[in-house]
């Protein structure tokens, strides 16, 4: 019952923070401009004149990847530099929008910049540290446990005398890690979300915190947030599926993906909302806090 309860509050929260859900939309749109810039103009300079751009226009080719790969070779630091530097400036970014969302969800007042603003700067630094233990966690929990069931399932694949052993063992495998990950993702969702709910600064006691309100409560806990996250999935792959079968050739096409993929941009912004929102309303619930 709490289960359904705690997905209403989160669907009815979302709905209650649109300010928030397009202020979200336009930082995220804002800095992934800001970010594709460096590789648009790298794009530009390298490939506008070269044939290989005309592969562009029908999708994903190994054959092509790897002549492009071999081409242009003396540019691969230069991506990979781009790609990290991508990377260290928007983990700061997301943790101070993280903390600006569970501020909003903390709060009963209606929405405004200095508060959402006010959040995020209060709950980055436990953020922080709660992110560096989650990279932590899934690199001594998923590498030993990912090469476990490589030796596992190559006993099983060794003697096979056709395709389907490996193929099944790897779809295995594959769902097993994203169980295992979803539970370690879990278990820090909650971490933070106890850290705002009873304002703890110690980030350690915020850890033990969350594994002595989980273990009790583990499965509907992970219901509530697997059924808060099948829309941001489901979501992601539709609009995969679509750029996929939509082929690219035309302006009018370019301006058609364009304008949903800033559509998606915000559906996933309300997500993160909803799926945040649900385990925040589960864990109030869960505790005997009122919800309104």
């Amino acid at each position: 019952m709490r289960i359904k309860k705690a997905l209403q509050l989160g669907i009815k929260k979302t709905w209650q923070e649109k300010k928030l859900i397009f202020l979200l939309w336009a930082i995220n749109a804002f800095f992934s401009f800001i970010f594709t810039l460096p590789f648009y103009f790298l794009l530009k300079d390298n490939f506008s004149r070269s044939l290989l751009t005309s592969n562009l226009t029908r999708g994903f080719d190994l054959i092509w990847l790897s002549d492009l790969i071999y081409r242009y070779q003396n540019l691969i630091p230069y991506v990979v530099g781009l790609a990290i530097s991508t990377v260290l400036l928007w983990v700061p970014i997301s943790l101070g929008l993280t903390g600006g969302i569970m501020g909003r969800l903390h709060s009963v007042n209606s929405f405004r910049w200095t508060e959402f603003m006010s959040a995020a700067g209060y709950y980055f630094f436990r953020f922080l540290k709660v992110f560096f233990l989650f990279i932590l966690s899934l690199i001594i929990i998923l590498m030993p446990l990912s090469r476990l069931l490589n030796s596992l399932f190559h006993l099983w694949t060794e003697s096979a005398t056709s395709a389907w052993p490996a193929f099944w063992s790897g779809i295995i495998k594959l769902l097993l890690l994203l169980a295992i990950y979803s539970l370690v993702r879990l278990f820090f969702d909650y971490t933070r979300i106890l850290l705002v709910l009873e304002d703890n600064r110690k980030v350690l006691k915020g850890v033990g915190r969350g594994g002595s309100f989980l273990a009790p409560r583990l499965v509907p806990a992970w219901a509530v947030f697997l059924l808060a996250s099948l829309f941001p999935v489901i979501l992601t792959i539709a609009y995969l599926l679509f750029l996929r079968l939509t082929p690219t050739t035309s302006l009018p096409t370019f301006w058609l993906i364009f304008f949903l993929g800033q559509i998606y941009l915000l559906l996933r912004q309300a997500g993160k909302v909803f799926t945040l929102g649900s385990c925040y309303y589960f864990a109030r619930l869960e505790k005997g806090e009122p919800t309104t």
